[in-house]
């Protein structure tokens, strides 16, 4: 087949592709209007979290409060509220808070004093809208994964001592001038995340994940005998069965790691 022939066959296919392309678009930009309608016609609440200076409550009721939570999941993602958990930190104190829908107000309660029945509960004006930020300095930054977020990242039964304590005693040495907010925005979501580790881990333990080829690859690819000829099928290692994969020791842990997280309940989060 000539190099002409086949850029037209590319070109029609392309032609094709442009409906379904418009169409996406078009739902993508309804569900964010929808999204918008939704978040427009909540009213939010904020509640100032005292906890007990004798507190002695281990992550483990922090994991049962969060597990406890995701029951706010919807089968509709494009309505799933969010919740927003914040440390608030200065010379002189840390504060907890926790912003949320007025209408989840009583569950996240429940859950609250269900696993810290010690604790204050406290409704509470936004403290953001009377921070004296006038003439400060500020910096800010949003943490991002350098993996998949199949990948682990590390948690309470990773350290020694409780994780939190090390970020409070750096916020204990704050100067008279000095704040540092801690926001927590998270949702919850189902379990595609889980199928997509396991589906991930299958693939490098059998050698196949490698990455595909651009998006011309692809269309060659529907096009079948021509797509045939121009991309190649990775070759066999044998007639029998293929050659098992020998992997590196961080390798193997780090599949256990999306292995064991895949047992566990999932939230999309925003770190500031």
């Amino acid at each position: 087949m000539s190099i002409t022939a086949l850029i037209a066959i590319v070109v029609g296919l392309l032609m094709l592709l442009t409906p379904f392309i418009a169409y996406n678009s078009w739902q993508k930009t309804k569900k964010l209007t929808r999204r918008a309608d939704f978040l427009e016609s909540l009213t939010w609440v904020l509640l100032k979290v005292d906890v007990p200076r004798n507190n002695e409550k281990t992550p483990l009721a922090a994991e049962q409060l969060f597990s406890s939570i995701h029951g706010i999941l919807r089968d509709d993602r494009v309505v799933q509220e969010h919740i927003s958990f914040e440390i608030v930190a200065n010379s002189t104190l840390i504060q907890f808070y926790i912003f949320m829908p007025t209408h989840l107000q009583d569950f996240i309660e429940g859950q609250i004093y269900a696993q810290y029945p010690d604790v204050h509960i406290e409704k509470i004006e936004d403290y953001a809208q009377k921070a004296p930020i006038e003439n400060m300095v500020i910096a800010q930054t949003e943490m991002t994964l350098t993996k998949e977020d199949v990948y682990p990242i590390r948690t309470f039964t990773n350290f020694e001592v409780d994780p939190l304590a090390g970020i409070t005693a750096v916020l204990s040495k704050l100067g008279p001038q000095e704040q540092v907010w801690l926001q927590f925005c998270v949702r919850p979501v189902g379990d595609e995340w889980q199928k997509r580790g396991l589906d991930l881990v299958k693939k490098i333990r059998s050698g196949s994940d490698k990455k595909k080829s651009g998006m011309f690859v692809s269309l060659f690819k529907l096009l079948g005998d021509v797509g045939k000829e121009i991309v190649r099928p990775n070759s066999a290692v044998g007639a029998g069965e293929s050659k098992p994969v020998e992997l590196a020791g961080p390798v193997v842990e780090a599949l256990g790691g999306i292995e064991n997280k895949a047992t566990k309940l999932g939230y999309e989060v925003i770190m500031r």
